[in-house]
This record gives C-alpha cells, sequence and structure tokens, in this order.
C-alpha cells in the first residue's frame, strides 16, 4: 500500500489520495484503497 505524503492538511491528502486512486483501474484495489484512507485520516487526525 503506498499512500502519499500529507503535505498541506487532510484536505490536500484526500485530494491527492483521491487523484492517484482514479490513476487506478482495479475496482477492488480502488475499494479497499478507500477504506485505507478513511481509518488513515482518523489516525492522524
Amino acid at each position: 500500500m503506498i499512500i502519499p505524503p500529507c503535505l498541506d492538511g487532510m484536505l490536500y491528502c484526500m485530494t491527492i489520495q483521491l487523484k492517484w486512486m482514479l490513476k487506478k483501474k482495479s475496482t477492488n484495489y480502488d475499494k479497499n484503497n478507500i477504506v485505507n484512507v478513511k481509518i488513515w485520516v482518523i489516525i492522524i487526525t
């Protein structure tokens, strides 16, 4: 799992993460990654 670094707040993190996910074409991979993003955001908040 590759998670882009948080450089400028949570909104920036989520924007980068969403753009990064859009580059991936695997639906299952995207769903799993979205769950990981939610957990990651909770941890850093």
